[in-house]
């Protein structure tokens, strides 16, 4: 790659990087109800299935 194809192409992908992500989805507040509720953080199954995967059967 010579210095004029490689100046394009770092022109080329720079101008890709500078675009900004759309914004995440808000939906009504009716439809939260509908949801299920948020799962509780349980370290001791998250060790438990984690030393599960580990062994073999």
């Amino acid at each position: 790659m010579d210095d004029k194809q490689l100046a394009k192409l770092v022109k080329k992908l720079s101008g890709q990087a500078a675009k900004p992500k759309r914004p995440t989805k808000t939906y009504d507040a009716a439809l939260d109800a509908t949801q299920p509720p948020p799962k509780p953080d349980d370290e001791e199954a998250k060790d438990f299935f984690k030393e599960m995967k580990r062994r073999e059967f």
